[in-house]
């Protein structure tokens, strides 16, 4: 009895075993995928700026670059900006801040605002960086602006002068190549010329400004006056207006 009863549960614990072998054996194997192809590494982080040589007085020390002085003209873009070349092109973006506003001052040209990306010329964009002040000061602006300088967005408090064109809004987009623009919450202040060859003041308050071509400008929910005081004699309010071109070109 013994003998018997431990040989019984021997075998069907021998029985349980190979069924579930047998039922293992039996489900089916799902087919092996084809290994992934190896992904491509991503490309390397964007580094800071730091092959624009700093520029030094005669004791060593940094000189502190004031842009706010009359004979500036150049590039102040804090200390915080990034660069990355894309084919032919060279990209820039910069953050300052109250304390610190980038400004761009080019001939018929001048920006300030608190950040701003810059596309340009990928080697003579980064030359007029590093150079600046005195070379840029004389040069031809349809040289630089189109050639050198393509386009550039800025936001935060941007001021936009070129030549007798100013431009004040929460964000800008100018592209110089194609001659269009787009400028959020802006207002653009300008002489257009009236009756006599006389200069007649223009500014336009508008949510939105795009600058079809060079000589066309659409602006929407806007209001025009030409009465360049803060409360002006009379006003013009509606929801889409086409304006003519203020100066030839941007430049």
């Amino acid at each position: 009895m013994r003998k018997s009863g431990f040989v019984a549960p021997a075998l069907a614990m021998a029985a349980l075993c190979a069924g579930s072998v047998a039922s293992a054996q039996e489900e089916p194997v799902p087919p092996r995928l084809p290994p992934r192809p190896q992904e491509e590494p991503p490309p390397p982080p964007i580094k800071p700026r730091d092959d624009t040589p700093i520029p030094t007085a005669a004791d060593g020390r940094p000189v502190a670059i004031d842009p706010t002085a009359p004979g500036f003209f150049g590039f102040a873009l804090g200390d915080l900006s990034e660069q990355l070349v894309v084919g032919n092109e060279r990209v820039v973006a910069a953050t300052g801040g109250l304390s610190q506003p980038l400004s761009v001052k080019l001939p018929g040209f001048e920006l300030r605002c608190r950040s701003a990306v810059l596309w340009g010329d990928r080697d003579q964009l980064v030359e007029a960086i590093r150079k600046g002040r005195e070379e840029l000061a004389g040069s031809d602006p349809e040289k630089i602006l189109g050639p050198l300088l393509h386009a550039v967005y800025a936001e935060g408090d941007v001021y936009v002068k070129m030549q007798k064109q100013t431009i004040r809004a929460d964000r800008v987009y100018l592209d110089f190549q194609k001659g269009k623009a787009y400028l959020v919450q802006a207002t653009m202040t300008a002489d257009i010329e009236g009756h006599k060859q006389h200069t007649i003041p223009l500014t336009i308050r508008a949510d939105v400004i795009r600058a079809t071509s060079r000589h066309k400008y659409t602006a929407e929910n806007a209001r025009f006056t030409s009465c360049n005081y803060a409360d002006p004699h009379f006003e013009f309010v509606t929801d889409r207006v086409a304006v003519g071109v203020f100066q030839k070109g941007f430049a």
